[in-house]
């Protein structure tokens, strides 16, 4: 077992839903973005991560920011009807950050891009053990599994 400095952070989440919801933003990300950059990345805010998913893409007007977590909804722009697409990937990103205890968020700026953010709690690092990183059943009637997640960053 190896134990982690108190200074790093350490989540249990379902991992499936954890991958699930940075598959969804960072494809929406390169779909929406013919040009430029696409940045992801995690930090601690207090006593959550936060990760985030920015881009440099079409952006998402104010109006159609609050829509785009319902299911099915798909922004209306020229330019977004030439992406696939059921408008399935940020309702099920939002209905999972909320079942990990977190939420999911997007600021963003039509022709300027778009930043997605979403948080799940976190533990303090000192006084837990990792298992080398092994999956461990959650408990024996759950199809959910224990995964430790090591958080190193330089602030």
């Amino acid at each position: 077992m190896t134990k982690i400095p108190e200074d790093k952070a350490v989540i249990e989440t379902d991992l499936s839903k954890l991958v699930t919801i940075l598959t969804s933003l960072l494809n929406n990300a390169f779909k929406f973005t013919p040009e430029g950059t696409v940045e992801f990345g995690c930090e601690r805010e207090d006593d959550f991560l936060r990760f985030y998913v920015s881009d440099t893409g079409i952006g998402i007007t104010e109006e159609e920011q609050e829509k785009i977590f319902d299911r099915f909804y798909q922004v209306e722009h020229t330019a977004s009807r030439n992406y696939e697409g059921a408008g399935l990937g940020l309702a099920i990103s939002k209905a999972y950050s909320e079942f990990l205890g977190g939420s999911i968020r997007v600021e963003s700026t039509p022709g300027r891009g778009s930043l997605f953010m979403f948080i799940v709690p976190c533990n303090n690092a000192s006084d837990i053990e990792l298992d080398s990183g092994r999956e461990t059943p959650f408990n024996e009637d759950s199809s959910i599994f224990r995964k430790s997640v090591f958080v190193n960053e330089d602030h």
